[in-house]
Order: structure tokens, then C-alpha cells, then sequence
């Protein structure tokens, strides 16, 4: 199928990311503890890395290569920075983001886990229903200061007529965020694309196999919120390159139709032109 070939080459651009993530992991383990790291000024490395273990080893089917103390470490940073500057927005949607990353990081191990066998039917299904539980938990347990509507965007003053060529309408408010709150916008994707993970995985998606209408509804709305990220004027540099891997795993559950292979061809297109 050649838009999953597209999207199956893209992700492999990611996973080429091995040898930094190698030399990263090197500082980290070498000069650092889970510990010590949460007091050092570069503690912002083990944020950046552990976004990037967990994509590859969900990718790869494999454990993370960082233990899972280490995930611990960022939750706790975060939330310890968070009691010391109780108003500062930037720690409090870290602090979100890195409990986030820590669901994922045991989404990843119980994927690795039943990719070895080493895990019982009964055991796994055990864990999915945890795991999911806790994704939804986190959505509906968001940081309100977060989540402030007086920072959602609702003027789309920009907005251009919609065509014959678009899947979906950009324009509606309720996920996009202005500054200073525009990594909430960010987060709302992370989380999508976890839950489409976790979603895929209980359904054994297949080449031949339809998606649920509820991945599919999900999926859709990533792309959305993609699309309503890249037609904002206002939107940060980089924004787009933050989110590509939510967008491609959502790419894998919008329906086969033509109409949408060309959607996904020019958002891949847009990304490459961006670096």
C-alpha cells in the first residue's frame, strides 16, 4: 500500500535516531543517577530523551533503554519544581507531560513484554485495562492551569474557505492554545497518539483490517488538531517537527480513500520542506 510505505519509510527517519540516542544515554548514566539528574541544570536532556526512547521502543518492540526509575526521576523533578514555583506554567505542563511519558514508558514494556512471550494472556490483559484506565485518568486529571479557556484559541480570523481536498475542519476551537499555554497543545497530541497506540494494540490492526470507528474517530482528530496547528499564523517555530510522529501514527487509521493518501502525501511533503 503505498501510503503505509510512505509512513513506514518516515518513521524510519526516527528510528535512525539510535546513535544520538546512544550518546545521550551515555551522559546521562555515566555522569548522572536518577537522583542527581533531577538537580542538574541539563536535566532538560533526560525530558528530550525519554520522549525519544519511548517512540523507538514502541516502534522497535523492545524495552526503553532507560530503567524505569529514571522516569520516575522526571515525574518527581517536575512536580518538585512545581511546589517550589507553584505559578510557573512551563513546570506545570511539565509535570503533566512527564507523568504522561511514564504511562508510556509502561505501555512500552508491557508491548516488549508480550512481543517476547513473557507475559500470560490473562496477565497482559490485566495491564492493558491499567494502562488505559491510567491514559484516561490523566486526560480528565489535567492541571486546570493548564487548561485555562481564557487561552483557547477561538478567532479564526484567518480561515480560508474549506475545499473538496480537505478531510477534516481545522477551525474549530477546544485544542488550540495559545501562549503561554501552547504545549498544552502539544500535550493533547502526545496523549492522542499514545491512545491510538494502545487502542491499535487491543485490536490487532492488520493490513486487511479495519479500524475501530473509535481509533478512527481518534486518529481523524489528531489529524486535525495537526492541520489546525499548521494553519495558525501565530504558531511557534517548530511546532509541526514536534508532533510529525503523532501524525504519522494517526495516518495509519484514517480511511484508504484517496482523498485522504493525498492529505497525508502534502503533510509529509510540508514536514520535509521544514527539516
Amino acid at each position: 500500500m503505498p501510503m503505509l510505505t510512505e509512513i513506514q519509510e518516515y518513521l524510519g527517519d526516527w528510528v535512525s535516531l539510535s546513535c544520538h540516542l546512544s550518546a545521550a544515554l551515555q551522559i546521562l548514566t555515566q555522569l548522572y543517577s536518577p537522583e542527581s539528574i533531577k538537580q542538574s541544570p541539563i536535566s532538560a536532556l533526560l525530558t528530550w530523551y525519554i520522549r525519544l526512547d519511548v517512540f523507538v521502543a514502541m516502534m522497535g518492540g523492545f524495552d526503553t533503554a532507560l530503567p524505569r526509575e529514571w522516569f520516575i526521576s522526571a515525574v518527581e523533578g517536575s512536580e518538585k519544581k512545581v511546589e517550589d514555583n507553584p505559578d510557573d506554567l512551563a513546570w506545570r505542563t511539565e509535570a503533566q507531560a512527564t507523568n504522561l511519558r511514564l504511562i508510556s514508558m509502561d505501555m512500552s514494556l508491557l508491548y516488549a513484554k508480550s512481543a517476547r512471550g513473557d507475559i500470560s494472556p490473562e496477565e497482559y490483559s490485566a495491564e492493558y485495562d491499567n494502562i488505559s484506565a491510567r491514559l484516561w485518568e490523566w486526560k480528565t486529571g489535567l492541571d486546570s492551569a493548564i487548561i485555562d479557556t481564557n487561552f483557547l484559541v477561538t478567532d479564526f480570523h484567518y480561515k480560508r474557505p474549506l475545499t473538496d481536498a480537505d478531510i477534516l475542519d481545522p477551525y474549530k476551537p477546544g485544542s488550540l492554545y495559545k501562549p503561554p499555554l501552547f504545549s498544552t497543545t502539544i500535550l493533547f497530541m502526545e496523549w492522542h497518539s499514545m491512545i491510538i497506540m494502545h487502542l491499535s494494540r487491543q485490536e490487532a490492526w492488520g493490513l486487511q483490517q479495519e479500524p475501530s470507528n473509535e481509533l478512527r474517530s481518534l486518529a481523524l482528530s489528531a489529524c486535525e488538531m495537526f492541520e489546525t496547528v499548521q494553519r495558525w499564523p501565530d504558531a511557534p517555530s517548530g511546532a509541526l517537527i514536534a508532533v510529525q510522529a503523532c501524525l504519522a501514527l494517526a495516518c495509519l487509521f484514517i480511511p484508504r480513500e484517496h482523498k485522504y493518501i493525498m492529505w497525508t502525501r502534502r503533510k509529509y511533503a510540508l514536514l520535509e520542506a521544514a527539516g
